[in-house]
């Protein structure tokens, strides 16, 4: 099993470089105004039967929110 990586202020920058770039865009399209929100989560969810534990499973999601005008 590999080490999981936490989500954390250290994604800050990057994520920031990726909404610079949508803004950009979004200007290059000639839009008049944008909003961005940004969205990073991570999680673990289990699952038990009869005592046992089934499942485990771990999930890491990132998903942008774009509106312009």
């Amino acid at each position: 099993m590999s080490a999981v990586q936490s989500v954390g202020p250290k994604d800050l920058p990057a994520l920031q470089e990726q909404v610079e770039a949508i803004i950009a865009e979004a200007r290059r399209q000639g839009a008049s105004a944008c909003e961005v929100a940004v969205s990073l989560e991570q999680g673990l969810s289990t699952s038990v039967r009869q005592r046992e534990v089934e499942t485990v499973e771990f999930n890491r999601d990132q998903g942008f929110g774009i509106t312009l005008y």
